[in-house]
């Protein structure tokens, strides 16, 4: 794809504007995924590449193609601006600056890696890699045994209701550590941020309360882990109050469509 035929995509009138800023990145579940430029981008990329989804090694090559894609129209973006602008990005000057530049990021990007939130976050979430490392596959044995109930009703746990779970803990356990060094990274001297960031912030709060959610459910199929699970629980509880303490508008921001999905879904 090139810049071009990607420009054109982007008018696409179905789009949400600015829906992929706000999302968990969770394709597979989202319900907005034909609404969405970045979904249907990388779709399209995909189509043009011709992958075989039987293939083995099908997500692999996808995410490598797909990465490789994005860094070329990127680098085609960045030299139609600074031609715009007048800017020679080759030049010895612009380079010196870009040097600068990038040990600015960097020591800011350690002042994140440090902040207190971001180690409360990592905490949480490398806590959770080691429990799985060590006891995941006794967890998944007794997802497999666990006994299905026939008659459906909404207080009756399954088996594949455990497994969505582990499938959320999984999915969100390291997102708030990487929008978090993300968003503190960034050179804020007033202690301000902007309603984007309001937004990733939100998504990350949501994520927070499914996992907590989904943490129960593993317990009441393990309550021998009870103990376990509970300090995961005061983590990701503290973590949460932490984050509503930093950003207390975070909430109240409106996420296109997943937050106006009355406006959207027609």
């Amino acid at each position: 794809m090139t810049a071009d035929e990607l420009i054109e995509l982007a008018k696409d009138p179905r789009f949400i504007k600015g829906i992929q800023q706000y999302c968990d990145n969770w394709c597979e579940r989202c319900a907005f995924t034909e609404r969405c430029f970045r979904f249907v981008q990388k779709r399209a990329m995909e189509d043009e590449a011709g992958f075989d989804p039987t293939d083995p090694e099908h997500k692999n090559k996808q995410m490598v193609r797909t990465l490789h894609n994005s860094f070329e129209l990127a680098a085609e973006f960045i030299e139609r601006g600074a031609a715009e602008h007048g800017i020679d990005i080759h030049s010895a000057e612009f380079q010196a600056d870009l040097e600068d530049t990038d040990d600015d990021h960097e020591q800011c990007f350690q002042a994140a890696r440090s902040h207190p939130l971001t180690e409360a976050a990592e905490e949480y979430a490398f806590a959770v890699q080691e429990w799985f490392d060590r006891a995941g596959a006794e967890l998944e044995k007794r997802i497999q045994q666990a006994p299905r109930s026939e008659e459906i009703h909404p207080d009756q746990l399954q088996p594949e209701d455990v497994q969505d779970a582990v499938e959320i803990i999984r999915w969100d356990q390291f997102r708030a550590v990487a929008t978090l060094v993300g968003i503190l990274s960034i050179e804020d001297p007033e202690g301000l941020l902007t309603e984007h960031h309001k937004g990733k912030i939100k998504s990350i709060l949501l994520g927070l309360d499914r996992s907590l959610l989904a943490w129960g459910k593993v317990q009441l199929l393990w309550p021998q882990a009870a103990r376990q699970i509970m300090h995961f629980a005061s983590l990701l509880s503290e973590l949460r109050l932490w984050m509503e303490q930093a950003f207390p508008e975070a909430r109240d921001f409106l996420r296109p469509g997943f937050d106006e999905a009355s406006l959207h879904v027609m």
